[in-house]
């Protein structure tokens, strides 16, 4: 979304994202939205996520994250970004 609508309310955030999901993602965050009236946008893409990610997905990240190498002429501080995006996506719970 614009920079411009992190200054809209967490209510507008969320139905402004609803307008970009079709088909069975659009069933699933208004269902998800149905018991959770109050959820924000993070929270909601959680749910996305946890729901239509598989199982063989987080296996293909952790394999990724555990082969990770510094790379010859990389900067410590390119590498470090890498290793930390990888291990937020393959270990979802609180990175």
């Amino acid at each position: 979304m614009k920079a411009a609508d992190a200054e809209a309310s967490e209510t507008a955030q969320v139905y402004a994202f609803l307008t970009l999901l079709v088909g069975n993602a659009r069933d699933r965050a208004e269902e998800f939205l149905d018991g959770n009236a109050n959820a924000t946008v993070n929270q909601l893409v959680a749910e996305l996520k946890a729901t239509f990610e598989n199982e063989l997905t987080g296996k293909l990240k952790e394999a990724q994250f555990a082969k990770c190498r510094q790379e010859r002429g990389e900067s410590i501080e390119m590498y470090f970004n890498r290793v930390r995006i990888l291990a937020a996506q393959a270990f979802r719970s609180g990175m």
